[in-house]
């Protein structure tokens, strides 16, 4: 534990490569010399999730971009609201005429899946990772966010106990249960990631076979028994995604990409760990974060400087 904090303090200061916000701006240029098309880094840190602060920054982030005919997102998000998640995979739609490629930066779960299935093809490294669409919600008689597929299981072991005769299990067990309104809206919201899913997936990964893109909907949404569960490469492709490998001249720049990302977030919760509750405190651990989303601004603006100079010529 010394020594990652040691090493985490290390990195926090600037040394011969520079801060690590530096170094992950160095990884990303480099990344963007070996594509093609403009490269959006689409990172929401685990302390935001897909809401509408998201959509208002991705908004605000597509308008500076501008439509282009090959568009490369970079993303990175623990999930959120299957809503904003369905309206930002809209948008990303709306800005790439020909060809939208999504990359999973590591981790992009629950709703940020759902804005992966958008793309016309994800790009998938050996570390990245998808996750089930199915929504996480609270009901006021529960303290702690729940899937709707447990009412479910619930509702199967009831009728399992009900057939082997347990009616005091079953009564017990039904009194703990929330209100059927309650219980028939949070199953509804199942199919309301179902529809959401399929109609990206129809628009452009699947365009023209909804049968397919149904399918795929129905697996991502029912087909795992965690939320958490890990959908990798190889799982993407058994379900039916279009899904590609990292091409050979990616391969090093999206891995420095990802390791840089894990040390930001690094540094970020070290100084979260030793912050005091004072505003300068504060202020300073969150830093990280800040100049994280100052460097995505920054890469936007090379590529929109290097389109205009392009136009010139």
């Amino acid at each position: 534990i010394m020594k990652k904090s040691n090493t985490i303090a290390n990195n926090k200061s600037k040394n011969s490569k520079g801060t690590v916000s530096d170094q992950f701006k160095n990884s990303l240029l480099k990344f963007i010399e070996s594509s093609e098309g403009f490269v959006y880094p689409l990172i929401i840190p685990p302390v935001q999730s897909i809401d509408e602060d998201a959509l208002f920054e991705v908004y605000s982030d597509l308008r500076k971009i501008g439509e282009q005919d090959n568009l490369n997102v970079l993303l990175y998000s623990y999930g959120g609201d299957a809503r904003t998640a369905f309206h930002i995979g809209r948008l990303l739609q709306a800005y790439s005429n020909k060809k939208l490629q999504i990359y999973p930066l590591r981790e992009a779960k629950s709703a940020a899946t759902l804005i992966a299935s958008a793309a016309d093809n994800m790009v998938m490294s050996e570390l990245s990772e998808l996750g089930p669409m199915d929504p996480q919600i609270k009901l006021p008689s529960i303290e702690r966010r729940f899937s709707p597929l447990a009412i479910k299981h619930s509702l199967e072991l009831l009728h399992g106990e009900i057939s082997n005769g347990h009616d005091l299990i079953v009564k017990t067990l039904a009194e703990k249960l929330p209100d059927p309104l309650s219980l028939g809206e949070a199953l509804k919201s199942l199919e309301t990631g179902k529809d959401y899913l399929r109609k990206l997936l129809v628009s452009r990964m699947f365009a023209g076979d909804s049968e397919k893109a149904a399918a795929v909907a129905e697996q991502l949404v029912l087909g795992y028994p965690d939320h958490g569960y890990c959908i990798d490469f190889k799982e993407a492709q058994d379900i039916g995604l279009v899904v590609k490998e990292v091409p050979d001249n990616q391969r090093d720049a999206l891995y420095d990409l990802m390791y840089g990302y894990k040390k930001i977030w690094d540094v970020f919760e070290f100084a979260m760990s030793r912050k005091d509750d004072n505003e300068n405190s504060v202020s300073e651990a969150m830093r990280p974060l800040i100049d994280l989303k100052q460097v995505v601004h920054e890469v936007i603006d090379i590529q929109k400087s290097k389109e205009s100079t392009s136009k010139e010529k």
